[in-house]
């Protein structure tokens, strides 16, 4: 049995330059004739047993765009069907107020309680309601409740206040 690769790319170009990859053919992600060619491949090598263009085509739009979304930092968090986002923490926000918590947290929530628009969101609750956190961590969150402010070294910033909150491994 021979293995077939497929490489496919996740970030610009330029970001190749003095890397062993630079000069590889790859696919990107984002975009749409690459996605169809690598559809075909999987198919002529036998990883997909039966073409589904109709479905393919109705999916890779949103999939292309969706890349872009994180390439540039911005994608949404969903919730699942609980009612829960998952997502890491990427900073931490030293407040002067020792009895407050704030993390800012890698996307946007999707469909916001407060329904505005913000450049970062972060998690805000008392000290003790939760756990202490760090950089790096994987969360799970539930809200009913945020509020966009605006902070002089932040811009607009939604404070979250969860619900329920717990550390994943």
């Amino acid at each position: 049995m021979s293995k077939q690769f497929f490489p496919m790319l996740t970030v610009p170009y330029s970001r190749l330059n003095g890397t062993p990859l630079q000069n590889m053919q790859m696919r990107k992600m984002s975009d749409i004739e690459d996605m169809s060619v690598i559809y075909d491949e999987l198919h002529f090598c036998g990883v997909l047993k039966e073409y589904q263009t109709a479905e393919f085509n109705k999916r890779v739009s949103e999939f292309t765009q969706g890349v872009e979304c994180l390439n540039r930092g911005q994608y949404v968090l969903q919730k699942d069907k609980q009612g829960y986002y998952e997502t890491t923490i990427e900073s931490v926000r030293q407040l002067r107020d020792k009895q407050y918590r704030c993390y800012g947290i890698r996307g946007h929530i999707a469909d916001p309680p407060d329904g505005g628009t913000a450049d970062s969101d972060w998690l805000f609750y008392y000290g003790g309601a939760f756990q202490d956190l760090t950089v790096g961590d994987r969360v799970r969150f539930k809200t009913t409740k945020s509020k966009v402010n605006t902070f002089p070294d932040l811009g607009k910033a939604r404070n979250i206040y969860p619900d329920d909150l717990k550390k994943i491994q």
